[in-house]
């Protein structure tokens, strides 16, 4: 179950590089729509890394237990926001 977790969450993240060239090519980079699709792109994969770190923060604690506790997240989401 874990690795499956993992993997899913590996998933989420996408590529901004691809987005930008693509609006680029279309020539609407500059434009609102596009500065609207690069902006939520950067937040999706901004997003996405908070959830992977806090992933991989809970894995050892998933690995022998076989699910995450709220303790081990509050003490992950507490070494974040502390940093």
């Amino acid at each position: 179950m874990a690795e499956a977790i993992f993997i899913g969450t590996i998933l989420t993240a996408t590529s901004v590089t691809i987005t930008a060239q693509s609006l680029i090519n279309l020539g609407q980079l500059k434009s609102k729509i596009g500065s609207t699709i690069l902006g939520a792109a950067v937040i999706d994969d901004v997003l996405g890394l908070i959830v992977l770190s806090v992933v991989i923060a809970l894995a050892p604690l998933m690995a022998h237990t076989g699910l995450a506790s709220w303790s081990g997240l509050s003490i992950t989401l507490d070494a974040w926001l502390s940093a």
